[in-house]
């Protein structure tokens, strides 16, 4: 089956070249595939297509599973949270004045990736948003970094 031969290779050891990469951005990139293989099964898959999807959308930096499904605690009609870190577009004041502009359209272009509704929101820190901010604490997985590609 084509999806697990892409989940194989997406959790097999990271070998990434020595030049281009700070040792820091080779240990995110090994600590990224390590958090991605204790998924579920399901959620694997959940998993990779957020990491795709997010790695297509040049403001996504950060994107995040957390809720119940990454709890374990999901009923089969649940819907999967999705929390994403952006940047902001030149001529905005901020990441959250992009994510205004732009939510809709990255809420339109992330529905149907897989077989569940996403819950898809905008997370800016502690301070900007508190209850993501501890949503993510509580349970979640950073499926995409940026600083890890």
């Amino acid at each position: 089956m084509q999806i697990n031969a892409a989940l194989d290779a997406l959790l097999e050891p990271c070998h990434l070249p020595d030049s281009g990469m700070s040792e820091e951005a080779v240990t995110r990139m090994s600590d990224l595939k390590a958090r991605r293989a204790t998924l579920v099964p399901g959620l694997k898959v959940m998993a990779n297509a957020v990491a795709n999807w997010a790695k297509s959308e040049q403001l996504v930096r950060k994107a995040y599973l957390f809720g119940s499904r990454v709890r374990g605690t999901n009923s089969p009609d649940s819907d999967l949270d999705v929390a994403v870190e952006i940047a902001a577009l030149e001529g905005d004041s901020c990441a959250f004045t992009t994510w205004t502009a732009e939510a809709q359209r990255l809420k339109a272009s992330i529905a149907g990736i897989v077989p569940v509704i996403i819950d898809l929101d905008w997370y800016g820190g502690e301070e900007d948003t508190p209850c993501i901010h501890q949503a993510l604490k509580q349970s979640s997985v950073l499926v995409y970094d940026t600083e890890a590609e």
